[in-house]
């Protein structure tokens, strides 16, 4: 028999196929998961559902910044060395969940240089200069709850 989750997985995944750019929408009460490739989507969820982000480990570590709508969230399970993150929703409501990981770690670093301040970032919509890696690595996923 396959286990339920599973199912409810195999569901969302036909769900968010629906219509692209619609947000994933499960009657289940059973978790969601996304992934990485998830940022900047919407997800909709009922309340006592479960949203569980598995981001992986470029997505954890120890100074990760994480904000969500804690009047629609309550975080549940926080694995930042894997970079999973756990959540279930509480009423109704909606509101960015947003991870934020420095993309250069702390001293001296491989690869390209990181850049110096937010000051000498590139301006909004624009690449940074060349050669530089950006200062954070982003996710954002906007939460439906209804």
């Amino acid at each position: 028999m396959v286990p339920i989750r599973l199912l409810v997985l195999f569901l969302a995944g036909f769900a968010g196929c629906a219509r692209p750019g619609a947000p994933l929408q499960v009657a289940s009460p059973l978790a969601v998961e996304v992934g990485a490739d998830w940022s900047g989507r919407s997800v909709r969820l009922h309340p006592g559902q479960g949203l569980t982000l598995t981001l992986g480990p470029s997505f954890g570590g120890d100074r990760v910044s994480l904000s969500y709508p804690h009047t629609i969230l309550v975080l549940e399970i926080q694995d930042p060395s894997r970079g999973r993150y756990v959540f279930e929703a509480l009423g109704p409501g909606s509101g960015d969940l947003l991870l934020e990981v420095p993309s250069c770690p702390p001293g001296p670093a491989a690869g390209p240089p990181c850049l110096p301040s937010p000051s000498v970032e590139a301006p909004t919509g624009s690449a940074p200069a060349a050669g530089l890696r950006p200062l954070f690595r982003s996710f954002r996923l906007h939460v439906q709850v209804g």
